[in-house]
Formats: structure tokens, sequence, C-alpha cells
């Protein structure tokens, strides 16, 4: 049964437990190994040599779990990452699944919508469905157009913006002509304005207004 994540995390804080203890263990055998090599003084090595094979002891005793720990958690670690991949392929299947569903009802939707065109029906109706046209129309941009119909936006600090509004004219403060040249603005086409535009007969450069045509089922 795989591990829960709470168990990994324990295996996580046993493993840096483990791997504390190593490092203290070797780093005492680390010094008794450097006092038995060059006394600073005449000692009696037996006691020394009896603490380097305890240690010796916790120290193989110590690996012995950090590997098995070691083991335990990457395979944990594999386990996860074939799960993921597992699924990563079953999300790009439902992908592709969905993406045909979506093709053949746009293939059937055109179908039928030929099929009441030529046959001058705008609605088709049983006891229990009806089919019928609804129609509508997008604004579509092409290149650019004018500034006309451009939105902007301007983000600039509150206290520039009052002083703006106030005088509504140029002015020689010093401050608030930099404060105009460092304005940020963003600039948007207006679709509303130029559908509005080619509505009422306007022709508008860069853009144009589709008309579409789509089956409705109730």
């Amino acid at each position: 049964m795989p591990k829960m994540p709470s168990e990994i995390a324990k295996q996580d804080a046993t493993l840096y437990a483990l791997a504390d203890d190593f490092g203290a263990y070797f780093e005492s055998r680390e010094m008794i190994v450097a006092e038995l090599a060059e006394p600073l003084e005449p000692v009696d090595s037996d006691p020394l040599k009896a603490q380097l094979a305890e240690i010796d002891g916790h120290l193989a005793r110590i690996g012995a779990k950090l590997a098995e720990k070691t083991d335990n958690i990457a395979g944990v670690l594999r386990r996860m990452a074939t799960e993921q991949d597992a699924l990563k392929a079953e999300q790009e299947r439902i992908h592709n699944r969905r993406r045909t569903f979506e093709r053949a009802e746009k293939w059937l939707r055109d179908y039928v919508v030929a099929v009441m065109l030529g046959r001058g029906i705008t609605q088709l109706k049983t006891t229990e469905n009806t089919l019928f046209f609804r129609h509508s129309d997008a604004v579509v941009v092409s290149g650019d157009v004018a500034d006309a119909y451009k939105n902007v936006t301007v983000k600039m600090p509150a206290w520039l913006w009052f002083h703006l509004s106030e005088m509504g004219r140029a002015s020689d403060d010093k401050g608030i002509v930099e404060g105009v040249e460092s304005l940020r603005v963003s600039e948007d086409i207006s679709l509303s304005a130029i559908k509005k535009a080619i509505k009422s007969g306007v022709a508008v450069d860069g853009a144009d207004v589709e008309f579409h045509t789509s089956l409705v089922l109730r």
C-alpha cells in the first residue's frame, strides 16, 4: 500500500535525525583516531580503542538505517512520479476525446444549419425538442484603426489627477509637468464604438462586423 504524505514526512524527519547522529558519531571517531595517531601526552589507548569500537558499531547501525530509510523514500518518490505520468497520460487521452466530440458536434451543427437554410426552415420542433437559429455579430479587427475607435487607460498618482482635473490647463509647476511625462498609458480598441459606427453606415478602416448564425437546441 502506498505511504501517505504524513508517513513520508515522518520518514523525512527520521532521515534528518539519522544523518545528524551519523555526523556527530563520525566527528567523535575522527577525534579519537587523531588522538591515537598523535597523542599530545602519553595515554592509555585501550579505553580510546574501546570507544572507537563502540562508535563504529553505532555508525554501522545508523548507516544501515539510513540506507533503509533512503530506499523507502526513494520508492515513494518513484511511485509518485509514476502516478503523475499515468495521470498526465489520462488527461491527454480525455483532452483528445473531448476535442473529437467538439469537432463532431460542430460538423453536425453546421450540417443541420446548412439543411435548414437550404430549405428556408427557421425552426424544427417536436414534442420534446426545438431547434432554431440565433443570429449574432462580432467585430473583427484586421489592422490598425483610427484613434476615434480606441480607449485609453491612464495610471497616475492621485495627487496629479486631482491637480489636472482642477486646473484643466497647462501648468508651469515642474513637479506636475514631470508627473505628466511619467504617466503610463495603455491603449485598447473600443469594439462597441466600431460596431456602432459600421451599423450606422460608417466604414472603419482595419475593422469589420461579421454576422453569424448559430443553431440553438431547446
